[in-house]
């Protein structure tokens, strides 16, 4: 697998509710391979995930620098539709696509994606819910939708849920 030594990555939770399992494989896989991580949220300081994990968060997405970062992952999880509505994530996400950064989000994440109206036109997966209201959302952005569990177009990398975790890190690794 590719060595990340030198890449900047930074990581955005849910101040409540992310997905401990998705941020823990993905994290864990990318500073393996040598990453510099950096997380951020919507509050700085401890954020919850939805199975009792926690982790610092030093960064407001408000206040995020793209220009240190060869990449911005969303972790998923229920807290993640916070950022959906969220104009300085939204903004995020359209200048990551505009600079032709590596972007990526996982399980409902790829929703943050969809209402930022980057996804026209390219494929992209997302978590499977029981009446397909997840797919609808990406596919009325425009979204051509894979149902894999990691779909990866140009510099976009979006993944269905906790256990694609690891193949999503290393599909972000190979993009870097």
């Amino acid at each position: 697998m590719k060595n990340l030594y030198g890449k900047k990555i930074l990581i955005i939770v849910a101040n409540q509710d992310f997905q401990d399992d998705e941020y823990r494989t993905i994290s864990e896989r990318l500073s393996f391979l040598g990453a510099e991580l950096d997380v951020a949220s919507s509050s700085i300081g401890l954020a919850r995930g939805i199975n009792g994990a926690s982790v610092n968060c030093s960064l407001l997405v408000s206040d995020i620098n793209l220009y240190e970062y060869d990449a911005v992952v969303f972790i998923g999880g229920p807290g993640s539709v916070e950022y959906q509505s969220d104009a300085s994530a939204l903004e995020l996400v359209r200048q990551l696509v505009q600079q032709k950064k590596v972007v990526g989000a996982i399980c409902l994440a790829p929703l943050i994606l969809a209402k930022a109206n980057v996804l026209r036109g390219r494929e992209a997966t997302v978590w499977p819910d029981y009446e397909n209201e997840n797919m609808r959302e990406l596919t009325s952005a425009g979204a051509k939708y894979t149902g894999e569990p990691v779909t990866v177009d140009k510099k976009i990398i979006t993944a269905n849920g906790p256990e694609a975790a690891t193949e999503f890190a290393d599909a972000l690794a190979k993009e870097l």
